[in-house]
């Protein structure tokens, strides 16, 4: 029996896919069970990531930071290289910017895979400045970048470097009023007393 060359293509289709069909089937119901533990797994990850930032933004609520400002370009600084970086109810401000005219801002936190944590804002006075700010955490030590967009059309770009100065008092724990005993009066000691 002389088959044609098309039936013969047929055939041979026909018993690849009998054959290497139920394997890739298989498989294809093993990545499909896969997909939801890789969803969950994402999903807590992501989770945990936004706790690790919503604690990062609370460990810096309360500090305050001395920086040094150094001008990424060739001029010299016109005015004073420090400023005091502060981070009071989730909002940042600068006391050198406030006193031109920047409020606090809100800011955000991310958290790098090195553990670094990276703080940025942006900032608009009242004369349509703006000034963006991206700083790095490393433990008690801040580095970053200040740039500054002036009205004027202007821009200057600051490198800042500095440490912590001020951390929030810890305050020791509330204590309820029907807790709290009264200290006992001391009495005179009739015996010692009497011996004068």
């Amino acid at each position: 029996m002389i088959f044609s060359r098309e039936v013969r293509w047929v055939v041979f289709i026909v018993a690849a896919l009998t054959c290497g069909g139920p394997a890739w089937a298989k498989d294809r119901v093993k990545e499909k069970e896969k997909e939801p533990v890789a969803q969950k797994t994402a999903e807590k990850s992501k989770q945990a990531k936004l706790e690790a930032e919503k604690r990062a933004i609370e460990a810096l609520n309360g500090t305050q930071w001395t920086i040094e400002l150094s001008p990424m370009s060739g001029e010299q600084p016109k005015r004073p290289a420090t400023d005091t970086v502060r981070f009071e109810g989730k909002k940042v401000a600068s006391e050198k910017l406030s006193k031109e005219g920047f409020p606090s801002t809100n800011f955000t936190v991310t958290l790098g895979g090195d553990g670094v944590t990276v703080w940025e804002t942006m900032q608009t006075a009242q004369d349509s400045s703006v000034a963006f700010w991206r700083g790095e955490l490393h433990g008690e030590a801040m580095r970053g970048i200040l740039s500054r967009h002036l009205a004027s059309g202007k821009t200057e770009d600051w490198a800042f470097s500095g440490k912590l100065a001020m951390t929030p008092p810890l305050s020791p724990p509330e204590t309820p009023a029907a807790a709290r005993m009264p200290t006992p009066e001391k009495k005179p000691d009739k015996k010692t007393d009497q011996k004068r």
